[in-house]
């Protein structure tokens, strides 16, 4: 249909997907000391068109899933979690998504450390039709982050932090460093 305030909502447009469907579920429980979270979630869309602009089928179902759990004991947190993207596309382009984190709480005091990874594949095949550039292959991006807070007064807390990101792949602009403070 066509709504104003969402411009023009055509049919059959390509990079366009329709029929999308979320679900997740968590689990949350307490052993004496130990906080315990569990969860995991899904999502799937249809694409509109599955053609590029050249007329390659390129694609598919688009999927993902991710769960993850998180123990809390004694002012000790840690967590993580591990998913997979297909992009959408037809071809093997799919992404991995992996995270691990830490936390300790004391008083006022919160400090922590996280690592996030992401892997997307590229296959000769997604290169072919126009899905992906350059080189086939793996590319893989680190983010590394570690801060603490102070919690002040009621409503005003102190954060600082530092964060590490990297990136390799087959091809020089896949290839970052950057930090944040």
């Amino acid at each position: 249909g066509f709504g104003g305030q969402y411009g023009v909502c055509t049919k059959n447009d390509r990079g366009q997907w329709q029929h999308a469907i979320n679900g997740g579920i968590n689990y949350l429980a307490k052993f004496n000391s130990l906080d315990v979270a569990l969860y995991g979630g899904f999502m799937t869309a249809g694409a509109e068109n599955n053609l590029s602009a050249s007329g390659y089928d390129v694609n598919r179902r688009w999927w993902d899933w991710l769960t993850g759990a998180q123990l809390t004991y004694q002012g000790f947190s840690v967590g993580g979690y591990v998913g997979r993207d297909n992009n959408g596309l037809i071809s093997g382009n799919q992404t991995w998504i992996y995270s691990l984190g830490a936390t300790y709480t004391t008083g006022p005091w919160q400090i922590g450390a996280g690592w996030r990874r992401f892997i997307r594949h590229e296959d000769s095949n997604s290169i072919a039709t126009g899905i992906a550039s350059g080189v086939a292959g793996n590319d893989k991006y680190d983010y590394y982050e570690a801060g603490v807070n102070y919690k002040l007064s009621p409503g005003i807390t102190l954060v600082g932090g530092l964060n590490w990101n990297t990136g390799h792949g087959q091809r020089a602009d896949e290839r970052i460093d950057s930090w944040q403070v």
